[in-house]
């Protein structure tokens, strides 16, 4: 309790400043969930790492790639953090691989559709074709494309259900989303949890 008399004077300026404090702590809440949330999250920032899934011996996770999201990219972003890269096309059979890319065998034509399959619902499934737009994990992840564009382009999903356009992303259009990365699941102890 203030020393102070109650006049109409000091009771505005209690007032303001009671208000002042109501609008800074509305302003940093605001701001703690702009900046936290992963939800209004537009960008990552460097540091973000999420498991995905287990297939074939293989553990993929996507990482945070600073920068166009383009297979260069994709590939330094995977070494940097000792891991590998997978291309679109899961092995050597099929077009859109490389060497470099890690192989393993999906029932499923592409990693995405693999990863797709096995950490969303699958009830968007349609033939040899999956949806991957429909899962909210694959948001703005890239993966590698080899010889897609001349800009060297990866290949990315954005989690937009109904919306065709969010499959095939063009990785020169964007900046600072996710690599999708892999590394030996023998050699590797994942935490399996944000």
């Amino acid at each position: 309790a203030s020393s102070l008399p109650r006049t109409r004077g000091t009771l505005l300026v209690r007032a303001w400043l009671n208000w002042c404090k109501m609008w800074k702590l509305l302003l940093l809440t605001f701001t703690v969930v702009i900046v936290v949330s992963p939800t209004f999250s537009l960008v990552c920032h460097g540091r973000e790492k999420r498991y995905l899934t287990t297939l074939n011996g293989w553990a993929f996770i996507k990482v945070c790639a600073i920068g166009v999201m383009t297979n260069h990219n994709i590939k330094v972003t995977c070494e940097s953090q000792g891991m590998r890269y997978p291309c679109f096309s899961p092995n050597s059979g099929g077009s859109d691989w490389t060497s470099g890319c890690i192989e393993y065998n999906p029932v499923y034509h592409t990693t995405i559709t693999a990863i797709f399959k096995d950490v969303c619902d699958s009830s968007h499934y349609s033939g040899p074709y999956a949806y991957p737009h429909f899962c909210p994990p694959l948001d703005y992840t890239f993966v590698y494309y080899p010889d897609r564009r001349a800009d060297d382009s990866s290949w990315g999903v954005r989690y937009l259900p109904h919306v065709w356009e969010a499959l095939g992303l063009y990785g020169g259009d964007y900046h600072d989303k996710f690599a999708l990365c892999a590394v030996d699941a023998a050699a590797v102890h994942i935490l399996k949890c944000d």
